[in-house]
This record gives C-alpha cells, structure tokens and sequence, in this order.
C-alpha cells in the first residue's frame, strides 16, 4: 500500500531529519530577507551552501511518498529571493 511505501521512504530516507532542515533553512532565510537592505555576498554564500547541503540529500522522492506538506517549493523560493536581492558587487 501506498502508506507502508510512505513509512518505509520516511525511515529509510530520515525524511523527517530533512523536512526539518528545510523548515530551519525557510525559517531563518525569511527572517534575513525581512531585513533592510540587500543580502551581502557573504551571506548569499552562506544561504547557497546551506540550502544544496539539503538538497543533496533530499531523494527527490515522488510527491505520493512525502508528507503532504513537503516544503521543497517554498525553500526553492527563498533560495531565489535570496539571490535576487544578494549584492551585487
């Protein structure tokens, strides 16, 4: 059944351990871009590594073997705000 493949992806994959560094990751990023002013390098650096740190372990599972609130869009969008408002030197 498609339940017993969900558990078995989430334990085999740590699915809970990665949704909760994508969570991390949105949280703290969105609370950066509500800061005045631009994203300096450095800490565009930061958001990048951070952010493909987590999506080199993300399995890229089909969508019926993850949680249904799976956040891998919203990461992806505070990825691209980041960038877009990272200064440009």
């Amino acid at each position: 059944s498609i339940e017993s493949e969900r558990e078995l992806a989430e334990v085999v994959w740590k699915l809970d351990d990665l949704h909760f560094r994508f969570l991390n990751f949105i949280e703290k990023w969105e609370k950066e871009l509500k800061r005045p002013g631009r994203i300096s390098e450095e800490k565009f650096y930061n958001c990048r590594e951070e952010y493909f740190s987590i999506l080199l372990d993300d399995p890229g599972l089909p969508r019926e073997l993850l949680p249904n609130d799976w956040p891998t869009s919203r990461a992806n969008k505070v990825f691209r705000k980041c960038l877009s408002q990272a200064k440009k030197n």
